[in-house]
């Protein structure tokens, strides 16, 4: 008989969920098959068996999270006696020691008072309580996991919840956790600009490129000419980066992630506008694996397809800069002794202030929107 538990990717990973099972209940696997995708804090990664057998019992359905170790799966012998009640309640071993799984109690007579083994929920069961605004931690059920009727029983015999909850993706609760940490531990502040976007349009024209590829390579150019912008703060000292590692805000059917371009300054726009492409590829999918993470210097966020004009972003820690792009807005401007309209975005550029002062943080800003102002596409 072999375990399959939750696997610890990194020393600061504390759970994770199954993506999706690549096997099920009954099925023969081999050693270095793929059993099941993991959806860790960054990434789905797949996960191989470490064992031949028969996939005897899943305890762990897809989408629910667990603590890491916590035993997720049963492969043995087709016909090795196995007490898989007994498993389902067993220990979980965890660096600090050994505690036991928690399993959740009968909330209704039909559930054996003496079980200890925890319920299995399909995915649309789960969907359907969520549609309904039933606590699936309260359904009554029978046998070994919850059905639709039970659910549908559920809703029928009470008042509808005036709420529901809805479970984030280890995705969205790391991004909280970084937000968190940066809201209240950086002093922020914010810089906006308004940035006469004619010539980067007709040069976005020119090249057949998108607009972020060009405004990325913009940021990273510009940010190498200036330590503190490309820096972070790190105990009483300013760390500067040798290269412009632009991270990106990309939205992914998981939550808002923030991959990296690295040394965008030593790379072509064409070099830019292919790494970008694959990211936002990758982002659609939900897949990001491959995707590098670490290493930034500064991100960049842009929210001009939504209508966004400007807005108070939150620095992505723990580096020290955020440029936001807003809504590109056609409006009157005075050239000279005309009047005319011309197309303008306002950038909002958000700072930490323990490292950067007003003047510094306006070298960048000025010399960014002087830079777009002057792009040409040759």
């Amino acid at each position: 008989m072999y375990l399959v538990k939750m696997p610890r990717l990194g020393i600061t990973m504390t759970a994770g969920k199954v993506a999706r099972w690549l096997a099920a209940e009954g099925d023969r696997v081999e050693t270095g098959q793929t059993l099941f995708e993991m959806e860790s804090e960054k990434s789905a990664v797949e996960i191989e068996s470490q064992s031949d057998g028969v996939l005897r019992k899943i305890f762990v359905v897809e989408d629910e999270e667990v603590a890491v170790n916590t035993v997720i799966a049963v492969i043995a012998a087709a016909d090795e006696v196995i007490d898989l009640a007994a498993i389902a309640a067993s220990a979980v071993e965890d660096d600090g020691g050994v505690s036991a799984v928690e399993t959740p109690a009968p909330a209704a007579p039909a559930v054996p008072a003496a079980s200890s083994a925890r319920p299995s929920v399909s995915p649309r069961v789960r969907k359907l309580a969520q549609e309904l605004g039933v606590n699936i931690d309260e359904v009554a059920y029978a046998g070994s996991h919850i059905t639709e009727d039970d659910v549908k029983r559920h809703a029928a015999a009470g008042p509808r919840a005036t709420e529901r909850a809805v479970d984030l993706s280890a995705t969205q609760k790391a991004m909280a956790d970084n937000l968190v940490q940066s809201w209240t531990t950086i002093p922020h502040f914010t810089q906006i600009v308004s940035v006469d976007m004619t010539r980067l349009l007709a040069a976005k024209a020119a090249l057949g490129l998108g607009l972020n590829d060009l405004l990325i390579k913009l940021i990273g150019d510009t940010a190498v000419d200036h330590p503190f912008i490309n820096g972070r703060f790190d105990r009483g000292r300013l760390l500067t980066a040798a290269d412009a590692n632009v991270c990106v805000a990309v939205t992914t059917p998981k939550g808002l992630i923030v991959p990296v371009i690295e040394a965008v300054q030593a790379k072509s726009l064409a070099q830019v506008s292919a790494e970008l492409s694959a990211i936002a590829s990758q982002a659609r999918n939900g897949d990001t694996g491959g995707l590098k993470f670490s290493g930034g210097s500064i991100t960049f966020s842009n929210l001009g397809a939504h209508g966004i004009e400007m807005g108070t972003p939150v620095i992505n820690a723990p580096q020290s800069t955020l440029v936001f792009a807003g809504a590109i807005i056609r409006k009157p401007v005075v050239r000279g002794d005309d009047i005319v309209i011309a197309p303008i975005m306002k950038l909002s550029i958000c700072f930490d202030h323990r490292l950067i002062e007003g003047a510094v943080a306006a070298a960048f800003s000025v010399d960014l929107k002087n830079r777009i102002e002057a792009y040409a596409a040759d």
